[in-house]
Order: C-alpha cells, then structure tokens, then sequence
C-alpha cells in the first residue's frame, strides 16, 4: 500500500514536471552594449544603448552598472529587437568599465554582460564664441513667416547647436547639431505689431553656451488689407469670440477663460481648474462674464476673480448661454432641461423638456425664451418658466435659435423653419442636410445660414433662395454680417467673406481643420476668429449690420437677446 502510494506521488510529480516545463520561462539573453562612446570629456552626456533579446519573446528592461558605483534603475520594457538607451555623465577623468543587465517583464533576470571599457579624459572645453548679430529682415507684416540665420562656431571645433530668442519672450527649441562654422536657420512669426530685438545663441556638445549675440532688429506692421491678420494671442484661441462693451475680448478653450485686449496683448486668464470648459462666454450689462464647463456655470468678475459658480450639466458641445434684460442667465443642459439663474447664481426656475439642449436660447423682444431640444421640439417659454408653446421639427435639433424683431423665430435642423410668435409654421426651406447653427439677418431681412452641405445659403424673408455659396466642408459657425452688407462664413476649413451678391470676397484658410468659432464683428469692423489655436483679429469692413440678429447669439456680448445690451425690461 505504501508503495503504491509512492508510486503515485511519483507519477503525479512527473506530469506535473512535464506540464510545467510546457511553459517554462527562460531568462533574457546577455544584452550586448550596441552603442557606447569609446572617449568622452567629464561631465559629456554619454548615450549607451542595447537592443533587446529573449528566448521567450518577453518585453525585457535593463540596467547599467556604470563603473563608477553608480548603478542606474531599470529601464522601461522593450520588445525584442527594440533598441534602449540611457544617458549617464561621468565625474571625472578615468577609465570606466560598463557593464549591463536584463529582466523580463516575468520577474526573471540575465547574467551581467562582459565590461566594456570607457575612457574619460580631461582635456578641458571652451564654450561657443559669442555669435554674430543674427541675419534676418529688417521688416515683416504681423504672423509673416521670417527666416533667421546665425553662424555657429566652436573653438574646440566640435558640433554646434543654436536658438532664437525673438524678442517677445519667445525663444526657440535648440536647433539640430552642425559642425562648426555652419549657418543654422530658424523660422517664426511675430503676432503683434512693432518693433523686436531678435538676438541668438550657441551651445556646444558639452553643454556649454556662449552668451547672447547682440540684436538684429526688425520692425513688423499690423496688416492693412481685407482678410490679413492685425494680430494674433497665442494663449487664447477655441471658442466664439464675446467682446464686453470696452472692448476686452473674452475666449474659452478646454482650459478655462482668457481676457485680451484690443490690441491683442493677453490681459488675464481663469481656469476652470478640472472642470471641461464647453461653451463660449457671455458679457452682462455690468461686464460679468459667464461661460459653462462640464458641470457648472461660471460667473467671472471683469478683472478676473471667480464671482459664483452653479452646478449644471451642460451637453458635451453645448453653445453658449443667454442673458436676459433683468439679469437672468439662461443655460440649456444635457440632462433635458432649461434653467434659469438670477444674478448671485441661484436657481430661479427649471423647465423640462425630454431630450439634451445643445444649442444656446434665444430671448424674444417680449423676453419669450426659445430653446430646441433633441426630443424634437422648438420650445417657447414664458419668463416665469412656464410652457407657452412647442413646435415640432423632423428631428432633435442641435442649432440655436435666432429671432426677428416682429417675432419670427428662425431654427434649423434637416431645414430651416420659419415659425410664427405664436408657434405656427411660416415656411420650410429645404436644405436636404444639417443644419446645426444659428442663422443670421441682414437689415433686409435676408436670412443667412451655413448647413452641413458646405453651403452658405442666404434666404430671402419670404422663403426662397436668394443665392447660395458652395464651401468645402460642413459649415458649424453662425455667420457675421456687416453694415455694407458683407457676410463672415465659416466655409468649413475657412472663413470667408462673401458680398451681398454672394461672390467672394477674401478667404482666410485654417491648416489645421475645421473652424469652430464663429465670427465677431467689431465696432471698428475687425472681425475676431479663432484659427490654429489662436485668437485673430481680421482686418475687416465696417461694423456690425444694424438688423435683428446680426451675429452669432446677437451682439457682440453674446447676449442672445433681441435688442442686445441696450434693451430694457
């Protein structure tokens, strides 16, 4: 009996032996030192590298034993026939005997490789001369691409690298390594009108630098022409543009809320800390300026400084809000619902509806509030936040609305729809595609209207197509449109600016994709966008139409109120 049960344990061990030596883990192979310096100076930053092996196709890490008594960390993990490298300094002059290690992402590790021997010797370095006044114009328009040039030397004759400082508190990334005596360019572009000192330096291999050469000046003027740029912020750039009633241009991007002067000089910024800024801002009569972010709605003080903040959920691409005459703020939020907010961030009222608000409302002479909604409806509601009516569309609508000053309401989906004051159908323009923006209106009653066709289309008050303009791409801007007539379009991956006959007039292109924000017309005509991650001022026309709804939510303060900041409950 007991040898049977010998025999047994026996048995078992040895299929146990065998299943387990199926998948039996190997250590990495030896690594091999791929990339090593042979002679270096104290203190050169030495670059060593393997390439990664194992038996078993593990990823591998490795470690360096220096020589020195230094031994580095273990590296990331590499798949094999990846290459790794580290970085080590050497303190002084002797010979050095590097050695390396792996281990697998299993736990299990190599033997140490043969020592390889690295020599540190101290013959002393001389930084970079002190380069030559850089080579450049003398003259450029505001974001005109320039070209710097600088030669480059070291006493030591060893590789050169260089940077540029640009005079505006800008300095270059350091250039590619050249052998000594080379001319190193560097290209940039100046975003605001004057006059810059652009200076240069130089670093050798060792990481010593020369100091900075003396300046070359240039002298950069704003543009003059119809769609060049007068200036650009580089902090700010996302949202629709909102000017308060001095002038200061607020911007949201993912981050928070930027203030910029008319000048184009950043004047304050105000993060919304972890929150995702969504919406662009709005300007009260007493220069509050309010914006949303995933969670909450902001209410910031003109100099910067957070007043309140409420919670609400606003959708992921929700629009913008609106002001009403007394001070309401009214806010559409992704959990089906309008909320109305008095001037200390309390909530006045909330009303229902049963899809998310996407788009921004829009308040009628009378202070009726209209909000489209995803479960289909045009909703029109009284200010004490009671239903006056709903208007159904073929589907759930992102636009927002506009409103003409006899009361016509203007909102988009697979059409555009003209409705009553009281809730009843004026006309269908068929599109035959989305529309998800806000239609504007010329003095003549024209309605302008971008649509996810690439087409800019003006209608006239009646219903019939006056003329339309063929863009590239869906158009996810509200038009601007100026005194003489000029309409501002989002074409897509452009903004344009088409005549009242509807031919073009200028077209400035974003290189990096669509454009998001629609544009704003200024008192003195410049017309604000955002392109390439910047805030632009345009050189324009004339200043905004004096129509019903000349822009995107109205006004310049994004109001969203027929009569804008002038009017009165």
């Amino acid at each position: 009996m007991a040898r049977t049960g010998h025999l047994l344990s026996a048995a078992l061990a040895v299929g146990v032996a065998v299943w387990c030596g199926c998948g039996r883990n190997r250590p990495p192979d030896v690594p091999v030192l791929a990339a090593a310096p042979t002679a270096a100076r104290p203190l050169d930053l030495c670059r060593f590298g393997t390439v990664v092996m194992d038996p078993d196709g593990d990823s591998t890490a490795v470690r360096f034993d220096w020589g020195d008594g230094d031994t580095s960390a273990w590296t990331g993990f590499g798949r094999p026939g990846d290459t790794i490298y580290l970085l080590h300094r050497f303190q002084s002059a002797d010979s050095y005997m590097v050695a390396l290690q792996g281990q697998d992402n299993r736990g299990l590790v190599s033997g140490w490789s043969a020592p390889a021997l690295v020599e540190i010797r101290d013959n002393g370095n001389l930084p970079p001369d002190v380069p030559a006044v850089p080579d450049g114009p003398a003259s450029a328009r505001v974001i005109e691409v320039c070209t710097m040039a600088v030669v480059a030397l070291d006493p030591d004759s060893g590789s050169v690298s260089a940077r540029v400082d640009w005079g505006n508190g800008t300095i270059t990334s350091w250039s590619a390594w050249y052998p000594s005596g080379s001319r190193i360019t560097t290209i940039g572009a100046l975003d605001t009108a004057g006059v810059y000192g652009v200076r240069a330096q130089v670093r050798d291999w060792h990481g010593d630098t020369s100091a900075w050469s003396a300046p070359h000046t240039i002298s950069v003027a704003a543009g003059t022409q119809p769609g060049e740029v007068r200036w650009r912020c580089r902090a700010a750039g996302g949202s629709s543009p909102a000017m308060s009633q001095d002038g200061v241009i607020y911007v949201t991007n993912r981050r928070g809320l930027y203030a910029v002067s008319d000048r184009g000089a950043l004047l304050w910024s105000f993060y919304a800390a972890a929150y995702y800024v969504l919406s662009s801002a709005s300007v009260g009569s007493d220069g509050t300026v309010y914006f949303c972010s995933g969670d909450s709605l902001f209410a910031v003080n003109p100099e910067g400084s957070r007043r309140w903040a409420s919670r609400v959920r606003v959708a992921d691409d929700c629009a913008a809000l609106a002001l009403g005459a007394d001070g309401t703020v009214y806010v559409g939020s992704g959990d089906g619902g309008l909320y109305a907010f008095d001037r200390d961030g309390s909530t006045r009222w909330t009303f229902p509806t049963e899809g998310a608000i996407y788009g921004a409302p829009a308040i009628g002479s009378d202070s009726t509030i209209y909000i489209a909604s995803t479960d289909s409806y045009l909703y029109a509601v009284k200010p004490d936040g009671t239903l006056c009516w709903r208007y159904q569309l073929e589907g759930g609508s992102r636009a927002t609305p506009s409103v003409d000053r006899d009361g016509t309401i203007y909102i988009g989906f697979l059409n555009l729809h003209a409705v009553h004051p009281d809730g009843t159908q004026k006309w269908v323009y068929d599109t035959a595609q989305w529309i998800d923006v806000s239609p504007s209106l010329a003095p003549d009653g024209t309605i302008h209207v971008g649509c996810s066709n690439g087409c800019h289309y003006a209608i006239n008050p009646d219903g019939t197509l006056k003329w339309l303009y063929q863009g590239r791409s869906n158009v996810l801007c509200a038009p601007a449109l100026a005194a003489d007539g000029t309409a501002y379009v989002s074409l897509g991956f452009s903004y344009a600016a088409l005549r009242p006959d509807g031919s073009m007039w200028w077209e400035v292109t974003d290189p990096f994709g669509w454009v998001h924000s629609s544009p704003l017309i200024g008192p003195d005509g410049a017309v604000y966008v955002c392109l390439d991650g910047y805030l632009c001022a345009l050189v324009g026309g004339l200043a905004p139409a004096e129509s019903a709804w000349p822009m995107y939510q109205h006004d310049p303060q994004h109001t969203g109120r027929v009569g804008g900041p002038d009017s009165r409950p």
